[in-house]
């Protein structure tokens, strides 16, 4: 759903245009964000500043309501990626949200953990209230019903955000027992979040899954949750593919922008893919033996319907970790036991999604190195 500003539009455009045209999304009220935005750039290119047309837009759907409003400024920033064309995204993806996680994460590494906590929890209890702020009666009715599958997720993802803070709280404090009780209680609402979805009869693509703030919040979520698991380990929440060596059984029509080097490039721009056959697989050698507490995979379109995660301590034999059956392409988290230190991973394909081969954007790796 995209509630972003609009933006990165060149002032004195109207001295060379005789108009603009504006595509806004199926949901109408929805679209008013977008259209508030294109109405008031047309109307003064030169004088014209997003951001406070921004709010604007938000304040006039939550009516002048100032708890609504700001609400909706929270929401909208969940939803603010654009349609992205090339490997850099038009519109930053959700850049409140990011700053504010950035931010925690710094303070973290640098001890200070209490008031990284307290701070970041604070926004994550906005983001969970906010759905119901929204839907409380200020807001337009119309734009309640176009954002609903929307709000439910965003309300599931902020319980989850909230829970799982408590659960490093109480991990800081030494408690244990409670801090995994959390995180237990934070993995509920994502599995619930994951599974909404929205299918109204102006789309044309069918069911799927309304995005929130994906590849911020469910990426702090990850991350959170590895340092949970692995409290222990020194250096268990570094990305291990990112310094590894990446092959695969093919690469599609030889084309080296597909090559399996770009599945451990760190950019999400990027993609390996494969043959056209369900066999195909990708894989990276460690820099150094490790024990591997998680996979991730972010897959593009073409992705698996059943594949396996294997292991190997020297790149012959392999040993299958775990079976994965997604529903739907996305960025799946493999989590994985981490009691043997290994050398190799591979993502081992069974059945395709799609005619074409596999197609992954990253591959993550993430435990603690052995060596």
């Amino acid at each position: 759903m995209l509630l972003a500003p609009y933006a990165k539009r060149e002032a004195g455009l109207s001295e060379h245009l005789s108009g603009i045209v504006a595509n806004p999304m199926n949901q109408p009220y929805a679209s008013k964000v977008a259209v508030f935005g294109t109405a008031g750039f047309t109307w003064n290119d030169r004088a014209y500043d997003p951001g406070k047309n921004w709010r604007s837009a938000m304040a006039y759907l939550a009516g002048g309501d100032r708890e609504a409003t700001e609400a909706l400024l929270v929401f909208g920033d969940l939803e603010h990626m654009a349609p992205t064309f090339g490997a850099t995204p038009w519109q930053p993806q959700t850049p409140e949200l990011a700053r504010r996680v950035g931010r925690f994460w710094t303070a973290w590494g640098q001890g200070e953990r209490t008031s990284s906590v307290e701070s970041l929890r604070t926004y994550a209890q906005a983001v969970e209230r906010a759905p119901a702020t929204i839907r409380g009666g200020a807001v337009e009715k119309g734009f309640t019903a176009d954002a609903a599958p929307w709000l439910d997720a965003t309300e599931l993802w902020g319980t989850a955000m909230v829970r799982m803070l408590d659960a490093l709280a109480a991990r800081q404090a030494g408690d244990k027992e409670t801090s995994d009780r959390l995180l237990a209680e934070s993995d509920e609402p994502q599995r619930q979040a994951r599974a909404v979805r929205t299918d109204p009869p102006r789309n044309s693509w069918g069911p799927v899954q309304p995005k929130v703030g994906d590849g911020v919040l469910d990426t702090f979520l990850f991350q959170a949750g590895l340092r949970l698991q692995l409290w222990d380990s020194a250096g268990g929440t570094e990305n291990l593919a990112l310094k590894g060596t990446a092959s695969a059984s093919s690469v599609e029509q030889g084309l080296d922008r597909l090559a399996p080097r770009h599945v451990n490039d760190g950019s999400m721009g990027t993609r390996w893919a494969s043959g056209y056959s369900d066999e195909e697989w990708v894989q990276v050698e460690l820099a150094a033996p490790a024990k591997v507490a998680a996979v991730t995979v972010a897959w593009e379109r073409a992705c698996a319907t059943e594949y396996a995660v294997q292991t190997s301590t020297d790149g012959v034999t392999w040993k299958t970790v775990s079976t994965q059956r997604p529903r739907e392409c996305g960025n799946d988290v493999v989590r994985l036991a981490g009691d043997e230190a290994v050398s190799h991973v591979r993502v081992q394909g069974v059945d395709r999604k799609t005619t074409w081969g596999y197609s992954v954007h990253e591959l993550g790796i993430f435990g603690t190195s052995v060596s």
